[in-house]
């Protein structure tokens, strides 16, 4: 597992907005690694944890 931390001020959008109401975006990328086998066809599943901190 990967664990990124992004500070508020990192934001795409509204980085200086620091009143926790105002939305903020953070973009991120998703890679497939071309290294590993495809999986047989079926119902999968996966965990994302979003830790919020104020």
């Amino acid at each position: 597992m990967t664990a990124i931390k992004a500070g508020a001020v990192s934001a795409d959008t509204n980085a200086t907005a620091l009143d926790g109401v105002s939305q903020q975006i953070f973009s991120y990328t998703a890679h497939i690694l071309t290294t590993q086998d495809t999986p047989a066809p079926g119902a999968y599943s996966d965990t994302i944890v979003i830790d919020n901190q104020f």
